[in-house]
């Protein structure tokens, strides 16, 4: 049976959706699948093979459990929105943004650490975002480091399709002071009870280094050895082998690590350039955003 997906987590990246996922996965009255990304609502490789796609994912959700998701590009591709529509027309978004000049720094770290970004400094993969824009599928989804920080402009197309009331945004910033709070917003949101017991606290996804950086290409990046494996296993494979192999591998091979602080100049340049985004944003959620000015 095709599962209906309740909610969706469609950003932003390096922005704390881990840290939510995490922590509604806790919640009794909740399911979402252990493979958090989840590319079928963005992907123009997966999405085609139609909504069967997903029940490899959703195979041991309980009944009456509430059905989630996540992929942090989803809000990203404008064409996400109409196909979760198309799924289901009352699906709840949810949108979790940092300030974007963070967020965009650390996601240069991140794709350094994933071995996508070959620029060493910040400033060098700035200056090629231009023709990264226009580049392949991983240059747009991982190295387009200030594109991906135009949040209003995104979660209009999702407002335009949707209507604003099944969209809820979450500042990080508002994640981090007061977690119990901003997680209680998102339950209401959702329909589901606050408990004493989730882990507000929790953390997920910090900042790290491969220990093995042979091992990190193997389960991270994209390779001939994985297409082959698409083409000949199924969906509910794929999804066993992520859950119970790469999943945990991965984790384990990620040391914390903390990466140097961003040059005062570039952190100025930015602050101009994300100024009017950043105020759309502010209209969008109906407050400001003083922590980003």
């Amino acid at each position: 049976m095709i599962p209906t997906v309740d909610f969706w987590i469609a950003g932003a990246q390096k922005a704390g959706t881990t840290t939510l996922f995490d922590i509604l996965a806790e919640h009794p009255d909740a399911f979402v699948p252990r493979a958090k990304e989840i590319h079928y609502f963005s992907s123009d490789e997966f999405h085609p093979q139609g909504p069967s796609y997903l029940d490899p994912f959703y195979a041991d959700a309980p009944e009456a459990a509430l059905l989630g998701g996540a992929y942090v590009h989803t809000m990203f591709f404008p064409e996400s929105a109409a196909r979760m529509h198309a799924h289901n027309p009352a699906m709840k978004v949810l949108a979790v943004l940092r300030n974007p000049i963070d967020r965009a720094y650390s996601s240069f770290w991140f794709a350094r650490r994933n071995g996508w970004e070959p620029a060493e400094t910040f400033e060098e993969a700035l200056a090629l975002e231009p023709t990264r824009a226009e580049g392949t599928l991983t240059e747009r989804t991982e190295l387009t480091y200030v594109r991906h920080g135009y949040y209003a402009e995104q979660l209009a197309v999702f407002a335009e399709v949707f209507g604003h009331e099944p969209i809820h945004v979450v500042i990080t910033d508002e994640l981090t002071r007061d977690p119990e709070a901003t997680v209680g917003a998102v339950l209401d949101f959702l329909g589901l009870r606050r408990l004493d017991h989730l882990d507000y606290g929790k953390r997920s996804n910090v900042a790290g280094l491969p220990r093995f950086r042979a091992l990190h290409e193997v389960l991270v990046n994209e390779s001939g050895v994985k297409k082959v494996v698409r083409k000949i296993t199924s969906p509910r494979f794929r999804h066993l082998l992520h859950k119970r192999v790469v999943q945990p591998l991965t984790a384990w091979n990620v040391r914390p690590a903390a990466y140097p602080p961003m040059v005062p100049e570039t952190r100025a340049r930015l602050r101009e350039v994300f100024a009017p985004h950043n105020e759309a944003l502010a209209r969008f959620v109906g407050r400001a955003l003083p922590e980003w000015a």
